[in-house]
C-alpha cells in the first residue's frame, strides 16, 4: 500500500467504525478496498445507512485506517483510502480466561462488556466443573459480538476470543486466579494491589465458576508458576458479574495511568 497521511484519532473518533476479520471477504487494490462480504454489505447499507462519500473508520490486522465510500451496489462497496489512523488510545493488554459453567447467552453478555472496557484476549479454559464445550461456531458468535462493541466503543483493537488449555497459561509474567476458597500454597494478594501490578505487566485473570474450582484444578494451577489467588473484599456478586467489576478498576486504573503519563 502507498504511503499515506496519518490522521490523528482525536479527528476522527465520531465517525463510524467497521472492525473486519480474516476470515471476510475484502480486498485492496492500490488505495481502493474492496468489500464483498454479503454480512458487511448489509452492516453499511441498512444498518449504518452509509452513502458513496460517506466517510468511515475501517479495522483489521493490519491498522486502522480512514476511508471515504465511493461505491455501493448489492454485491460490492467500494471505498477509497485516505490516511491512516495515528495516536490511538492504548488498549487495555490484560486478559482473561473464563470457565463456561452456563448457557453461552450469559458469556455473550460478558463479552460485550469486557470489550467495551477495553479488555485485550477472552479466553475460555475446559475445567472440570465446565458444564458445555465451547465449539468453533459458539467461539464465531462471540467474535462476532465482540467486533460490534468494538466499533460501538471506537476501539482500533478487537479483542480476540479463543480457548485455551491450562498449559498455555504459562505463557502469562503473572497469574491471578479468582477463587472462591484460599490456599496455603497459593499467595493470597488483595484486588486492588493485584490490579495495580496487572497494568503494568503481561497478566491475567481466570475468573472461576459459582463455588470456584475443584481441588484437581487447583493443583494444575498450582504447576504452572506465578499464581496468586485474589480476594475481593467489600462486594458480593455472581461469578460471572466478577470478571466486569475487576475489568472496570483495571480500566480505570489503565486511564488514569495514560492521564498522568501524558
Amino acid at each position: 500500500m502507498k504511503s499515506l497521511a496519518q490522521i490523528p484519532y482525536g479527528d476522527i473518533v465520531n465517525k463510524k467504525f467497521l472492525h473486519f476479520s480474516e476470515t471476510d471477504n475484502y480486498h485492496v487494490d492500490d488505495l481502493e478496498l474492496i468489500i464483498q462480504e454479503s454480512s458487511i454489505i448489509k452492516r453499511i447499507s441498512f444498518v449504518l445507512r452509509s452513502r458513496p462519500d460517506d466517510e468511515f473508520v475501517i479495522i483489521d490486522r493490519n491498522g486502522a485506517y480512514f476511508s471515504r465510500i465511493t461505491k455501493i451496489s448489492k454485491s460490492e462497496v467500494y471505498c477509497r483510502i485516505l490516511g491512516t489512523i495515528v495516536e490511538c488510545p492504548e488498549p487495555l493488554k490484560i486478559s482473561f480466561v473464563l470457565s463456561p459453567v452456563k448457557n453461552i447467552s450469559i458469556y455473550e453478555e460478558m463479552v460485550k462488556y469486557l470489550v467495551q472496557l477495553g479488555i485485550s484476549q477472552i479466553f475460555f479454559l475446559k475445567t472440570s466443573r465446565t458444564q458445555f464445550d465451547v465449539t468453533d461456531k459458539k467461539l464465531n458468535r462471540l467474535s462476532h459480538i465482540a467486533r460490534k462493541h468494538a466499533e460501538i466503543s471506537k476501539m482500533t483493537v478487537c479483542p480476540e476470543i479463543l480457548k485455551i488449555d491450562f498449559d498455555e497459561l504459562k505463557n502469562w509474567d503473572q497469574k491471578f486466579l479468582l477463587h472462591t476458597k484460599t490456599d496455603q500454597d497459593i499467595p493470597i494478594v488483595d484486588l486492588k494491589d493485584a490490579c495495580k501490578r496487572a497494568i503494568k505487566k503481561n497478566s491475567v485473570f481466570i475468573s472461576g465458576p459459582e463455588g470456584g474450582f475443584s481441588n484437581s484444578d487447583i493443583i494444575k494451577f498450582k504447576k504452572l508458576g506465578n499464581i496468586s489467588c485474589v480476594v475481593v473484599k467489600d462486594v458480593v456478586m455472581k461469578a460471572e458479574a466478577i470478571p466486569i467489576y475487576i475489568t472496570s478498576i483495571l480500566h480505570f486504573l489503565h486511564s488514569a495511568s495514560s492521564m498522568s503519563e501524558s
